[in-house]
């Protein structure tokens, strides 16, 4: 094998890594900032790599719409929750840190229905006593 080949292995292993590290980075995310609301879930799609559940917050200015971006469906399976713990049509409270480039997302850190558990994704539980 030679030296210019050895060389390309490397630069296309290297840029994958970089890729790899960046899907996963959180500097889009306001770091320690939480953004907590209540509204009413419109949209859950619950899968790898991350479950996005779709809220929609009553503003004074109207409604907001919220992504809600959690981990993925098999890292909350192996936690033990599981699909059904929060369903369209719920009127639940969230926190997470906002965006910085995308104005409606959010990195879900916790979500309780009224009538169910809370879901804890980071720090800790904020409307009940789990």
């Amino acid at each position: 094998m030679s030296i210019r080949s050895v060389l390309v292995a490397l630069m296309v292993a290297l840029l994958v890594q970089v890729r790899a590290v960046a899907h996963h980075s959180r500097v889009e995310f306001n770091r320690g900032e939480m953004y907590e609301f209540e509204g009413v879930v419109v949209d859950i799609a619950w899968r790898s790599p991350h479950v996005m559940i779709s809220v929609r917050e009553q503003t004074a200015d109207g409604p907001k719409d919220w992504i809600l971006e959690g981990p993925g469906a098999g890292t909350l399976v192996h936690e033990g929750l599981l699909d059904g713990h929060v369903d369209i049509g719920d009127q639940v409270w969230a926190a997470g840190q906002r965006s910085n480039r995308r104005d409606d997302w959010l990195r879900l850190a916790g979500i309780m229905a009224s009538d169910g558990p809370e879901l804890v994704f980071a720090g800790s539980a904020r409307w009940s006593d789990n």
